[in-house]
């Protein structure tokens, strides 16, 4: 019989060329970079068919763990994009397939993980782009910074042991919610 394993430490080691490969794809670092309106505009609805993936996913079945609530991104991005266009893009949606309540777990660490960087690039658009907090199109970033303050009761739930399959399940998780946010990103979907 195997040894249990310590979850949150398993994620970040078996995630972490994933994040950096999310973290490199140029529009993402196009907004610590002063994107133009109409760029940021483009990288927001690339994030909603990503989250709003993600989030159905999470909706449909009970997640593992006793974890704090979600706080849902979507609708915070669909309400920005409703203020800075006329009308909304023709977007393909975007499918998660997750069916482990363990593999819901890995797709909340990065969700939730999405919001750690959030605080620094907020305070860079909000000097380059003004418009968003005159538009009152910001709603995105404030829940991520409220999901932001959250991410240490995260951890905490995440810092436990748990069964080998069950931790290859949140890392399957994982690198599937990694995978979809490249793929919007990539034109993928």
């Amino acid at each position: 019989m195997s040894e249990n394993i310590e979850l949150l430490d398993y994620l970040r080691q078996q995630t972490r060329s994933d994040h950096r490969a999310l973290d490199g794809q140029p529009e993402l670092r196009q907004l610590a970079k002063d994107p133009s309106l109409d760029e940021y505009v483009g990288i927001l609805v690339k994030l909603g068919v990503a989250f709003r993936a993600a989030e159905h996913c999470l909706a449909e079945r009970p997640v593992a763990l006793n974890l704090p609530g979600y706080l849902c991104r979507d609708g915070a991005i669909q309400s920005d994009l409703d203020k800075l266009l006329r009308a909304a893009p023709c977007c393909r949606p975007a499918q998660l397939e997750l069916r482990s309540p363990f593999a819901l777990v890995g797709a909340r660490y990065v969700l939730d993980g999405s919001s750690q960087g959030a605080r620094i690039l907020w305070s860079r658009l909000r000097t380059h782009l003004p418009q968003l907090e005159s538009m009152d199109a910001h709603r995105y970033w404030q829940v991520q910074e409220n999901a932001g303050e959250r991410w240490g009761a995260l951890c905490r739930s995440l810092n436990c042991t748990v069964e080998p399959t069950h931790a290859d399940e949140a890392v399957l998780g994982a690198k599937a919610t990694f995978g979809l946010f490249r793929a919007c990103f990539e034109g993928e979907v």
